[in-house]
């Protein structure tokens, strides 16, 4: 994959983080893989906040989004009226292979995905 772009929504993004009582607020990523065999992706969080209660609380680190790609689509529950674009730092590794990607995208709300901690990267 070298480039990711979602449409912004109508939506504020502060209402998307409103609406949730628990979860996890993603403001950017640092890297991810996908494996070309299944429907599976990882996503590296570089940083990111707990959402409790609809407000952003502590700071979170060391963690790695799970999910399938189908999966995500069919979870995504709001997006934002903010679309922006990031420069191509972050990178994908898909067999054994890393390149830059754009990603173009909005605050976008999402059940469903897992987070684990990040196991030591190798596509920094």
């Amino acid at each position: 994959m070298t480039n990711l772009c979602l449409l912004g929504g109508a939506t504020a993004p502060a209402d998307l983080i409103a609406s949730v009582d628990k979860g996890l607020y993603v403001s950017h990523l640092g890297g991810g893989s996908f494996l070309p065999d299944s429907d599976l992706f990882e996503l590296y969080i570089s940083e990111a906040h707990c959402i409790e209660k609809g407000r952003l609380t502590c700071p979170i680190q060391g963690l790695t989004l799970r999910g399938s790609r189908t999966g995500f689509l069919q979870h995504i529950r709001g997006i934002g009226a903010d679309a922006r674009a990031d420069p191509g730092t972050v990178r994908c590794k898909k067999n054994e292979q890393v390149v830059p990607v754009s990603i173009c995208t909005p605050t976008v709300l999402v059940e469903s995905l897992e987070a684990v901690p990040s196991r030591e990267r190798t596509d920094a």
